[in-house]
């Protein structure tokens, strides 16, 4: 089992952080209940700052989790908000839930094949997920029933296998393989926080888009405001509420003439 560390740097150029007297720091697990309880990155530098673990220059720089398998490597570090997706049951629900999203689907099965070191990917039925993909999106005549069985099978295997989980029936001993579990977490963590902006994104563009339609004023040759043809289908003013709110904008222009005339 490697040893795991703080590093301050690049991703591939880290100088290892040494908690001394900290033995337990060096497994992955600990580690991570460490930094989960820090907010972000900035918070676990100023914390490592106080302890005289990193210099002042070194604020400016990343941390990551290095460990050596074969040669250094880099994972990211787990901090506060990603703490919940390393619950088991919090994890597996998460998994389901994503099960409608074809995105999410497509890019599950695509983390699974890239045959790194890590993960043996034969029994983790990341070809039924491929399958599951190609029948809704080229519309095979299938049962509905029997394709969400498909689906809901490919994915339980695939989180029992990813994350190699057992419990031993004499004991109840729960053994799994935390990188695997970690990488799982981290990658349907990922995925929300992607989506999530990506919906912050959209709700802003169709709200500036609705605000420029709504009403939209400009100026005519002779400076007075007036409503934009292009922004209003209904333009000349068609209401008094319309009308009064130019007269404000002409007033208002009015006044800042003239002080700006007075200055």
């Amino acid at each position: 089992m490697p040893n795991y560390k703080l590093g301050i740097g690049t991703k591939d150029n880290s100088r290892i952080i040494e908690f001394e007297g900290k033995p337990h720091l060096n497994i992955l697990r600990n580690l991570d209940e460490f930094t989960s309880e820090l907010k972000d990155e900035r918070e676990l530098k100023q914390y490592l700052f106080n302890k005289g673990l990193i210099d002042e220059t070194e604020l400016r720089k990343s941390v990551w989790v290095k460990y050596k398998h074969v040669k250094v490597k880099s994972l990211p570090v787990i901090y506060k908000d990603m703490k919940k997706y390393l619950e088991y049951d919090y994890l597996k629900n998460k998994l389901m839930s994503l099960s409608n999203n074809l995105d999410f689907l497509e890019k599950l099965a695509r983390h699974y094949s890239m045959g790194n070191e890590k993960y043996n990917t034969q029994g983790l039925n990341v070809h039924d997920i491929r399958l599951y993909l190609s029948m809704v999106r080229n519309n095979v005549n299938y049962d509905i029933d029997d394709l969400k069985k498909l689906l809901e099978n490919a994915l339980n295997s695939l989180f029992k296998k990813a994350i190699f989980r057992e419990i031993e029936s004499d004991t109840g001993e729960v053994k799994e393989d935390y990188r695997g579990f970690r990488d799982l977490a981290l990658f349907i963590y990922n995925f929300e926080r992607d989506l999530n902006k990506k919906q912050v994104i959209n709700i802003q563009s169709s709200m500036l888009e609705s605000d420029t339609k709504d009403e939209e004023f400009t100026s005519d040759d002779s400076g007075k405001w007036v409503l934009s043809s292009e922004g209003d289908p209904d333009f000349p003013p068609n209401s008094e509420e319309e009308a009064q709110y130019l007269r404000y904008l002409e007033e208002l222009e009015n006044s800042e003439e003239e002080r700006h005339y007075r200055r």
